[in-house]
Formats: structure tokens, C-alpha cells, sequence
């Protein structure tokens, strides 16, 4: 899966962006979904290659975009896959990314799709792009 090179890709629009393809570069088929419950409503376990995105302001820090901690860009990130009621994911939001030498690493995450749900969404954090990639 490649990006157009000269854009500038904000986290809000990563899930449309691949809803509104259709498929990919490689073939692999995009469908967009209303919500995670939607997403499993409609497909068997385990379903895999998950895009989602949140709107800015629509996720951990401050609602007020006159804030310094306004995320003005929104969010997105790739969920790997959800098998027996569990969600498997990498986040670099997260407090479960590890610093060293100032880099940031990711580490594999898994809740279950309440404490995702817990996590994730809210008021003020829903996504706004829910994009499953499948061949």
C-alpha cells in the first residue's frame, strides 16, 4: 500500500482514504465500517488489518483547539487483528510505547474489545474512520 507522495496526510483521513478506493495498489479489498460493533457484526473472527482514525480533538488531550495539547491532526492507527474477543494493536499514543535513546518503540497491545471500547471511544473520542484492508 503506498501514499501519494505530495500530500501531507493528517490521522483523521488515513481510514477514508482507503474507504474511498476501494482496493488497493496489491488488490486487497478497503470496506468501511460505521463502528467496531459494526466491524463485528458483519465479519467472522479473526478479522484482520483494521485502519482507524479519529478527528482532531477527537482523542486523549485537550477538546479546546486553543490548547497546547489540541491534537490538531487527528489520530490514526492499525489494528492486526481481533480473535476471541481480544484486540491486538500498536499505538504510538500509547503508554505502552518504550523510549530509548529518545526513540520511540512500539510494543504489541492486547485488550479486549470492551477495555478497547473503554480506551478508545467516548465523548469527545469516536472514530471517525473504521477501514478494514482484506484480501
Amino acid at each position: 500500500m503506498t501514499f501519494k507522495k505530495d500530500k501531507v496526510w493528517s490521522g483523521k483521513d488515513i481510514a477514508s482514504y482507503f474507504a474511498n478506493k476501494g482496493t488497493t495498489s496489491t488488490g486487497a479489498k478497503c470496506t468501511s465500517f460505521n463502528s467496531i460493533d459494526d466491524l463485528l457484526a458483519k465479519n467472522n473472527e479473526p478479522i484482520t488489518n483494521v485502519v482507524c482514525s479519529w478527528n482532531p480533538g477527537g482523542w486523549a488531550g485537550s477538546a479546546d483547539p486553543n490548547s497546547d495539547k489540541y491534537n490538531k491532526h487527528g489520530h490514526a492507527m492499525l489494528i492486526s487483528r481481533i480473535e476471541d474477543g481480544n484486540v491486538y494493536f500498536m499505538d504510538n499514543r500509547s503508554s505502552m510505547s518504550v523510549r530509548n535513546s529518545g526513540d520511540r518503540h512500539l510494543v504489541m497491545q492486547c485488550m479486549s474489545v470492551q477495555e478497547f471500547k473503554n480506551s478508545y471511544y467516548g465523548p469527545k473520542m469516536k472514530p471517525c474512520g473504521i477501514t478494514m484492508i482484506s484480501k
